[in-house]
């Protein structure tokens, strides 16, 4: 709307200065003179416009920028004419009421062609330039993208092949205990770990895990830590039926479950308790892990774990998490992810 609003204004004014130079030129001075200028203007304007914004229907498949400049000035060409003729048409019909008789003045024709060339030629150009300019801009934001995609995954995949070394340290000291105490319960624990390695392994390529399968992680770890602690790690797990088959960042449970498992059990001489909960609320899903430990520090320290936790959520869910800390009346860990149903 706004390219024909900006043809036919400058074609009024184009129209209308030419339409005052042969008024004020021309001895009679008759009016229609005004009149046939701006009609003219507008129509042969019109149809050059109009050849102009849809070239790309005519040019299509034609590659040689000097040959499409030559179909365009053909097109121009046929502008003229045919604008000429529709302003001689109307002018003819409806102002004189006389039966329609082509033009015929190959003056008018030429006059008509030598402006729409100085006017129509320049305003190609900067068209085509600015269909070049645009152009070159997507290519440039696409590669940008590109960029900051492959960024973004260069970042996942450091942080998935970092392993946590507390963890590591203490699993193999709690086997290297057990060889001679309780050798049964060594080669248990050896695989258990192989296990979790093997989960590691097989899905570190992988962005995003189920629900089910950040579960499963879990709780081999947490059978791991069962074999370190006895009966002082006591365990418990509710999940809806809803979420098993929900997508959320890979890794990002088990940090959580370690986190409570260092800061609660490791830390309180007797039994401790770790609660893991992942229920759905509307259109978020909500990861919830507590303990019996003492109350979170302030401020609290992001080790390995938790620090991995907020760059992952930073990167794959900008905006649409939240990550909090609750003392009263319960200590807990909380993620809540934005996930709709569709």
């Amino acid at each position: 709307m706004n390219r024909i609003l900006q043809v036919v204004g400058i074609s009024l004014i184009i129209g209308t200065a030419f339409g005052f130079y042969f008024y004020f030129t021309n001895l009679n001075r008759n009016v229609i003179l005004i009149y046939n200028s701006i009609l003219s203007s507008v129509s042969i304007g019109s149809l050059m416009m109009l050849f102009i914004y849809q070239r790309q229907v005519v040019l299509r498949g034609i590659r040689l920028e000097s040959l499409r400049l030559l179909v365009m000035m053909l097109l121009l060409v046929i502008a003229a004419i045919l604008g000429t003729e529709l302003a001689h048409g109307l002018r003819e019909v409806v102002l004189f009421h006389r039966e329609f008789h082509f033009t015929n003045n190959q003056n008018i024709y030429f006059l008509n062609i030598i402006i729409v060339f100085v006017t129509g030629i320049p305003i190609y150009q900067q068209e085509v330039w600015k269909e070049h300019t645009q152009v070159r801009i997507q290519k440039q934001q696409f590669e940008l993208l590109q960029l900051k995609q492959l960024q973004t995954q260069t970042e996942l995949e450091m942080l998935r092949a970092k392993i946590n070394p507390h963890f590591l340290y203490n699993v193999h000291n709690a086997i290297a205990g057990l060889i001679y105490a309780a050798p049964e319960q060594a080669e248990q624990m050896v695989l258990l770990l192989s296990k979790f390695f093997r989960f590691t392994l097989n899905k570190t390529s992988n962005t995003f895990h189920t629900v089910q399968e950040e579960v499963e992680i879990s709780q081999t770890y947490l059978q791991l830590q069962q074999i370190r602690f006895g009966e002082r790690l006591q365990t418990h797990w509710a999940m809806a039926p809803d979420c098993p088959n929900e997508q959320l960042p890979s890794f990002i449970l088990q940090p959580l479950v370690e986190n409570a498992v260092k800061y609660s059990v490791e830390q309180v001489p007797g039994p401790g308790k770790i609660a893991v909960c992942i229920y759905k609320d509307h259109d978020w899903l909500v990861l919830q892990v507590a303990d019996e430990g003492p109350d979170f520090k302030e401020p609290l320290p992001y080790g390995f774990g938790l620090q991995s936790i907020l760059d992952k959520l930073n990167l794959l869910y900008p905006d649409q998490y939240t990550f909090t800390l609750h003392h009263h009346p319960h200590k807990y860990v909380q993620i809540r992810l934005y996930s709709p149903a569709n």
